[in-house]
């Protein structure tokens, strides 16, 4: 899948990494959040995985316009202990109030990964390509 970014000319290759080595796994997608809409060129979109928006009073004067129109994934798991289902729906809401496309998506699982999941963030990356 990061060969079909990198060709897609959004992302150079050597720059899509994973962020699921990172010890803090919440924190690398708080990060993603954060900087993708603050970015200066457009990217394709961040996909945000049981998350929140840390800076959400600051969004709408820190936000770059260049991203202003990119699809926004969100998924959180129902019974996450460490970041609470209602933060990423805070976060939701915060971004739909600001125009910005949010596909919200809650599933029954604490703070992980499930492959329902990861199969619905292949067809989302996909669909952005299409």
């Amino acid at each position: 899948r990061s060969a079909r970014l990198a060709k897609a000319g959004s992302v150079p290759r050597n720059q899509i990494t994973s962020e699921s080595r990172t010890p803090d796994r919440t924190g690398a997608t708080v990060c993603s959040t954060k900087l993708g809409l603050r970015h200066p060129q457009q990217l394709a979109g961040p996909a945000c995985l049981s998350t929140y928006l840390p800076f959400a009073e600051d969004v709408a004067t820190q936000a770059s316009d260049a991203n202003k129109s990119i699809p926004i994934l969100v998924n959180h798991g129902s019974f996450d202990a460490v970041v609470p289902v209602s933060m990423g729906e805070a976060s939701v809401a915060t971004l739909k109030a600001l125009g910005y496309s949010v596909e919200w998506q809650q599933y029954p699982m604490e703070h992980q990964v499930m492959m329902e999941q990861i199969e619905a963030l292949g067809k989302w990356i996909d669909s952005i390509y299409q």
